[in-house]
């Protein structure tokens, strides 16, 4: 029987004013989660470090320039920067 492949998923964190970082950060904090994929994660750091400290985990981030690190088990990171400060809970430019 041939092994099944493990699901490849790009990910981003949504709306970085809202709670997409939370939840997301909640989500990967969870080590089953990461298991069943292989993962890359495309956030800007500070957005991505507010999630974690709002959901109260600390992700096991590989930081990446592409996606030929992904195995299941953990998170390639590959930062895209925010485009000028986000304010949370407020829409803006820089936000999208």
């Amino acid at each position: 029987m041939t092994p099944r492949l493990a699901p490849r998923l790009a990910l981003v964190l949504g709306d970085p004013a809202g709670i997409g970082p939370e939840i997301m950060s909640k989500l990967l904090g969870v080590a089953e989660n990461r298991d069943k994929a292989a993962l890359l994660l495309v956030a800007d750091r500070a957005v991505l470090e507010e999630g974690q400290r709002i959901a109260g985990v600390e992700l096991p981030l590989l930081r990446v320039n592409g996606a030929t690190d992904l195995k299941p088990g953990r998170i390639a990171w590959r930062e895209l920067p925010a485009q000028g400060a986000i304010p949370r809970g407020q829409p803006s430019a820089a936000g999208g």
